[in-house]
């Protein structure tokens, strides 16, 4: 990986005001469906995995927002 690369990677992205509006929606959905889970799923490890995997789909789809990768 070349140095530019990782600069970037590494380097503080600040968010232009349509990169937050589309963060905070998709922060919204990721949410509902969060809650959703919560709702219909029954307690136990797997609901807990679901939820988890969720935030992390979210943070890489923020990471998309600001990277346009």
């Amino acid at each position: 990986m070349d140095k530019r690369t990782l600069d970037k990677r590494f380097s503080y992205q600040a968010p232009s005001p349509d990169m937050v509006r589309r963060m905070q929606e998709l922060r919204t959905q990721f949410r509902e469906t969060a809650q959703m889970i919560n709702e219909l799923c029954p307690d136990g490890n797997d609901k807990e995995t679901a939820i988890q995997r969720l935030e992390d789909t979210m943070i890489w789809a923020n990471k998309a927002v600001i990277f346009g990768t």
